[in-house]
């Protein structure tokens, strides 16, 4: 929301004539699109206490509750279009990873090479979603989960003393397989089914003379790869305060994104309540270990951010 109030607000800045904008937000039919249009109308507060909706004249506000791997929008419906943080998941789970819960830290070749096919796949079909949706001239930046020139991904320097929270996620998930508190196979079957894509893959359908994406009409005008900080990590080291309060907060964030691949990764044999009870267990061990050590526990990302244009 803060991001959609400061484009709007450099638009009414830029013209007159103050012409209509409608914002339009896209995620999973689940989504709490509720809370968010109660933000918006001033029926929840918000951190800042301003919405465009109130502050600004001529606008509109919508929701589109479809994947991004479909088309969600009609043919040239979108001048500008931003996503942050979101285009790393995968379609589906290319394959169990024998090892490991996320692909990064896996030493199975194999399964790892049918994750990057995937991802390929993948960034196709957005892409080409996207140029149907971009009306001529339009523009759409994408922030992506990516590496740097030495494969770092982020989630926490290991050199620096660091404990890198994909690694320490899926050594905690393996302890409970080890203390049969979860199944071998629950272990396996408990994957994080997103990509980390290289810049040279993101790059990859605007260099190709022959790409369905060029042929659509997208051309990419520039990439920029930046270390994003951890804002837990950050305030910890200027704030200090109660490491167990810090720890549930640091956890909950991990929990927002992961719980629902753990949760799958759970056999379908055990009750709602045990899988729960499972989970619950889980996230405690990994917020004692937090609370234990905060400065160690780091979420900074690897992110390119790519602007790209329809001709």
């Amino acid at each position: 929301m803060t991001f959609a109030l400061q484009v709007i607000k450099k638009l009414r800045q830029r013209y007159d004539d103050s012409p209509p904008i409608h914002v339009t937000y896209e995620d999973l039919p689940v989504a709490d699109f509720k809370s968010l249009f109660m933000r918006l109308h001033g029926l929840l507060p918000m951190s800042d206490n301003h919405s465009y909706l109130k502050d600004f004249p001529n606008v509109y506000v919508g929701a589109c509750g479809t994947s991004f791997f479909d088309q969600c929008f009609t043919d040239r419906f979108v001048n500008f279009g931003f996503s942050s943080t979101a285009m790393h998941w995968l379609s589906r789970g290319p394959c169990p990873l024998p090892d490991a819960v996320f692909h990064m830290v896996s030493s199975c070749g194999e399964a790892k090479e049918q994750f990057s096919k995937l991802a390929a796949q993948d960034w196709e079909t957005i892409l080409l979603k996207r140029a149907r949706e971009l009306a001529p001239g339009g523009r759409m930046v994408i922030v992506n989960c990516t590496t740097d020139e030495s494969g770092y991904y982020g989630g926490g320097r290991w050199t620096s003393g660091k404990v890198n929270i994909c690694q320490n996620m899926s050594s905690l998930w393996h302890n409970f397989a080890q203390r049969g508190q979860i199944t071998k196979e629950e272990f396996v079957n408990t994957n994080i089914f997103a990509y980390w894509r290289s810049q040279d893959e993101m790059q990859a359908p605007f260099v190709n003379e022959n790409s369905r994406v060029r042929k659509a009409g997208l051309t990419l005008v520039s990439l920029e790869t930046k270390l994003t900080p951890c804002a837990f990590q950050a305030r910890w080291r200027k704030e200090g305060g109660d490491a167990r309060q810090h720890a549930k907060q640091f956890v909950n964030m991990c929990r927002s994104w992961s719980y629902h691949a753990f949760h799958t990764g759970l056999s379908n044999k055990r009750t709602e309540e045990e899988k729960a009870a499972i989970l619950e267990s889980f996230f405690k061990e990994y917020e004692d270990e937090v609370a234990a050590a905060p400065e160690k526990h780091d979420m900074e990302v690897m992110s390119c951010f790519l602007h790209i244009k329809r001709g």
